[in-house]
């Protein structure tokens, strides 16, 4: 056995300050309103470039931020375990993850509610059993069972995470008693896309499970770090590779037929594995680059505020594309919308900021039960 969990270098804490940072950026952009990949028939009449800046932004750097959030989250709460009994974790991060999501999710709803008077949104259902509308309901807010298609599906990101803190006692005790072999078995699972209501997405499970077995048995976290260049090519070739692989050519490939017969989608188990991997590679050891520039201090400043910005960004990314950005830059193939875009999770970052320091302001009561209870974290920070 290598060497027990320990106290995480400074230089590992404000780099993990750092990646959650950017992978709440990069993860803002996968939800940004009429992107090329938000849906098949918006890749048609997008130019080239926009859309290969989109496909890597989305389907490379964006897909690939929740599993090394996930991992990061592993690594941290292997820490904590060490520090404080698992009770008091739950309670803590009962209050800073799940609350938020409760509260995010519901006034997501009645929004969308509000609007149903006025036109159909992803609330009208149509001729569903009452018992099955519920159900959408209820997980529209709670996630119990399933994540439902809609503009709180991100949200469900918080509710997985939560439970992965619960098993987190379970899990390092596995993975004392069995090591790597834990995290095979979560690798099939994850490849064979098994979801249950227990956990709603496998690759969180298997993300942060790795985040704890690389503490339990001390790895060195800087290891990958001589390898960058490498990362951020394999990331380059396997988002093309995902990029192609959802078009009709790439549908049509014999390794895309052979997993289809076998009742496997090629893309799902093979390709998008591949990227993320890659992809949070490249995130990780990027990062170490910013570490102790200039960039450090600016990335810290908003760091209170981008979880509130992940929360939020759907909702006001939408208002603001329906209300007022669609009818300036006239339609998603246009080079106004690239500009967009790009902007996005700068526009989501900024409405945070506006959000938590209007709020801690006039309610800060709001403003902690908003923020998980870092509605004080700027503001305390700039006074030390």
């Amino acid at each position: 056995m290598a060497d027990p969990i320990g106290p995480v270098a400074q230089g590992i804490r404000d780099r993990i300050a750092m990646v959650r940072v950017l992978c709440i950026g990069f993860m803002i952009f996968v939800h940004v309103p009429d992107n090329a990949f938000s849906a098949a028939e918006f890749s048609v009449g997008v130019p080239p470039a926009s859309w290969l800046t989109q496909g890597v932004l989305v389907e490379g750097l964006g897909r690939a931020s929740a599993a090394l959030l996930s991992l990061v989250s592993g690594i941290l709460t292997a820490v904590a375990l060490t520090r404080s009994p698992p009770s008091s974790l739950y309670r803590r991060r009962f209050r800073s993850i799940v609350l938020p999501m409760i509260i995010w999710s519901t006034v997501t709803v009645i929004v969308y509610a509000v609007l149903s008077l006025l036109r159909p949104t992803f609330l009208t259902l149509g001729d569903v059993p009452p018992l099955q509308a519920l159900l959408f309901y209820v997980n529209t807010i709670f996630f119990l069972t399933e994540q439902p298609l809609g503009p709180t599906l991100h949200l469900g990101f918080l509710r997985d995470l939560f439970v992965c803190l619960l098993l987190s006692p379970i899990l390092v005790a596995i993975l004392k008693r069995t090591g790597i072999a834990l995290l095979i078995v979560l690798l099939i699972i994850y490849l064979l896309d098994l979801e249950s209501v227990f956990i709603l997405r496998p690759l969180i499970l298997l993300a942060f499970s790795i985040g704890l077995w690389l503490m339990q048995t001390g790895r060195n976290l800087e290891a990958a770090d001589r390898y960058w260049p490498l990362w951020v090519v394999l990331s380059l070739v396997a988002t093309t590779l995902v990029i192609l692989s959802g078009t009709e050519q790439g549908l049509a490939w014999p390794p895309a037929q052979w997993f289809l017969s076998q009742g496997l989608d090629f893309r799902e188990t093979v390709v998008y594995p591949l990227s993320r991997v890659f992809g949070a590679l490249a995130i990780w050891s990027l990062a170490a680059k910013l570490v102790g520039t200039g960039w450090t201090q600016r990335l810290t400043r908003i760091s209170p505020y981008v979880f509130v910005a992940f929360c939020s960004h759907y909702l006001v990314l939408v208002f603001l594309w329906e209300g007022v950005v669609r009818r300036l830059v006239g339609g998603h193939v246009t080079t106004g919308y690239a500009i967009w875009f790009v902007l996005a999770p700068f526009i989501a970052m900024f409405a945070a900021m506006v959000i938590v320091e209007v709020l801690a302001r006039i309610a800060p009561s709001v403003a902690a039960l908003l923020t998980g209870g870092r509605a004080g974290t700027a503001r305390a920070r700039d006074a030390g």
